[in-house]
């Protein structure tokens, strides 16, 4: 929208005009076609993706009924909460997906004005990448915003994915989003509960800015996360640095939680039973577990089967060689 005196002909021009000095950033731009393609093409995009009315019957009988026989009424809730959020991402990006098309071209027109201008646009942003501060700061939040999900106030159930801090301990949750929503089997224990939700966590470790490289990077062992509380990115790994240059990286730090209220979270806090060993008996001390982010589910499932590789690994059997001066 663009707001000129009385008098002009050329309105488009008067546009172009105030277009070029506002400067906003090719980002903004591909947002507003991408906003402009769902308003134009929304309607005819939207019932290409309803037409299969076998498959959405079948939705919405699973939200009538989202949790088996015998789930007390709040964690059936959530679990349909749960459902219509998965409906609701898988249906957008259905949706996204009938008109990427369109936006990958104003994509490419917007780079060939770039290049036309003498590639003036990416000062639009105010960021100068050629700084080496702001541009590690720049990789740090760029990789947090690849794989975590914004973060939002309210409820929300416990998934694959959470990271979670228990003191000064940082732990992301690796089970799977379907052992983990109100009414399905109990793993890892015996017997069933209304109450409690066993799940399993790693361990992740910080790692100092100082020590982190482009080789931890890729390495697959890290994710980066805003920390809210700091307003910081935090790179978390699954090891220390100095322990990366050892040969067993299957080895990682896991443990099985129980998680209170069928996994709940509330107000970015979930009760959460640890368990601990002692001579003859099991300690269960309750800890408020402070939720930090969530990764995407690619990125959470890294995770996840980073648990199955520490169990499943070979080798255990073998004799070590003697140490210090007797080798």
């Amino acid at each position: 929208m663009t707001f000129v005196e009385k008098g002009p002909d050329d309105l488009l021009g008067e546009m172009q005009k105030a277009l070029e000095d506002w400067q906003p950033t090719p980002s903004r731009l591909l947002s507003a076609k991408y906003r402009h393609e769902l308003s134009s093409m929304g309607v005819e995009a939207e019932d290409k993706s309803l037409v299969k009315t076998h498959v959405f019957a079948q939705f919405y009988d699973s939200i009538l009924e989202p949790a088996r026989e015998g789930v007390p009424p709040p964690q059936a809730a959530l679990s349909r909460e749960f459902k219509l959020k998965e409906h609701v991402s898988r249906q957008s990006e259905a949706i996204s997906f009938l008109i990427t098309d369109e936006i990958v071209a104003f994509g490419e027109r917007i780079i060939e004005a770039d290049e036309a201008s003498g590639r003036t646009f990416a000062s639009h942003y105010g960021i100068d990448l050629s700084d080496g501060k702001i541009k590690k700061s720049a990789v740090d939040q760029f990789n947090s915003y690849v794989s975590t999900l914004p973060m939002k106030p309210g409820s929300d159930q416990l998934d694959s994915g959470h990271i979670f801090k228990l003191g000064n301990d940082w732990w992301v949750c690796a089970t799977p989003a379907c052992d983990l929503q109100p009414g399905q089997n109990t793993i890892a224990f015996t017997g069933s509960s209304n109450e409690l939700r066993p799940f399993t966590a790693l361990q992740l470790l910080p790692i100092k800015p100082e020590e982190l490289e482009n080789d931890h990077i890729n390495s697959g062992s890290c994710c980066f996360v805003h920390d809210q509380n700091t307003g910081k990115v935090i790179c978390l790994g699954l090891r220390s640095i100095p322990d990366e240059k050892k040969p067993a990286t299957q080895k990682v730090t896991w443990r099985t939680f129980l998680a209170k209220d069928q996994g709940l979270i509330s107000d970015g806090i979930c009760k959460i039973v640890q368990l601990k060993l002692t001579d003859s008996t099991v300690e269960m001390p309750e800890f408020k577990g402070t939720v930090i982010a969530k990764l995407r589910y690619e990125y959470a499932l890294n995770y996840i089967q980073r648990v199955g590789a520490s169990v499943s690994r070979i080798g255990l059997g073998y004799a070590a060689y003697p140490s210090g001066d007797a080798v």
